[in-house]
């Protein structure tokens, strides 16, 4: 599920869920009751959608896209960048590491140059965000794939070294 601001931030977070529930937990915990929420017809939409200063639907299944100033261009948009991103850049993401990818398409939407952040200053704040912590190698890669042997494990200090067993096959 995404959130975005026009003209501004995004937010967006995996929901194993959704539920007009959850996403009424979602809506008040990142959007301000002032907003103006726009969304497409989805019936899980009208509960939550009914805190806010307006809620105005688009109704895609018949082919409606613009009502107005009501429409969902804005999130699709912004997924449309991630997708992108991840079929060029990424090329694979497993569900395990899909929120990491999120959290950094929508760090990397909020702070673009259009809405006035240059590069060292977007360089600077994902400096400052990390916050100096580092994730060791191990916590991020995952098991080895079906069929595929594990790697040897690195040899631990101190360990002796030996020579691979080399031998000499007559070419023929």
């Amino acid at each position: 599920m995404a959130l975005v601001e026009r003209g501004g931030k995004a937010r967006a977070e995996v929901i194993e869920n959704l539920t007009s529930a959850t996403l009424h937990q979602v809506l008040s915990a990142n959007a301000s009751r002032e907003s103006a929420l726009m969304t497409d017809e989805w019936s899980a939409y009208q509960r939550p959608g009914r805190g806010f200063a307006s809620h105005e639907t688009v109704n895609h299944s018949v082919e409606e896209w613009v009502r107005g100033k009501a429409h969902t261009n804005t999130v699709e948009g912004y997924f449309s960048i991630f997708k992108r991103g991840m079929r060029g850049v990424y090329q694979h993401c497993s569900e395990t590491h899909l929120q990491r990818y999120l959290d950094e398409f929508s760090f990397r939407y909020s702070y673009r140059i259009k809405l006035g952040i240059d590069d060292s200053t977007r360089t600077m704040l994902a400096i400052k965000g990390a916050g100096g912590s580092v994730s060791p190698i191990g916590g991020l890669v995952g098991r080895p794939r079906k069929g595929r042997a594990a790697p040897p494990p690195p040899p631990r200090p101190g360990a002796e070294y030996r020579e691979p067993v080399q031998s000499e096959l007559p070419l023929e």
